[in-house]
């Protein structure tokens, strides 16, 4: 399980790296990733934060995150992606 998870992270987070509205670091022992928002991102629904960003994703993407104010006030700004789910599940979203 832990290979199985360190590839999913690999993968997620090789493939973030190529979004610039995050800025993300790689997790050393955990199975999600925290990304900042970049402060020049335009913002969703007239919001900059990070529940507008998890919005953003779900409305756009169908892209499920946890808004980083969620863990706390330090959060604010940023967003976490989990990858404890398998890639095989990635693209049987609905629309």
């Amino acid at each position: 399980m832990m290979a199985e998870l360190l590839q999913r992270r690999d993968i997620f987070f090789k493939g973030i790296q190529t979004i610039k509205v995050f800025d993300a670091f790689k997790p050393q022992g955990a199975f999600y990733v925290w990304a900042k928002i970049s402060d020049k991102w335009s913002g969703h629904n007239g919001a900059k934060d990070s529940w507008a960003m998890t919005n953003y994703l779900i409305d756009q993407a169908g892209i499920g995150t946890s808004p980083g104010v969620a863990f706390g006030p330090s959060g604010e700004g940023y967003v976490r992606f989990a990858f404890t789910v398998a890639p095989r599940c990635w693209s049987n979203r609905s629309k």
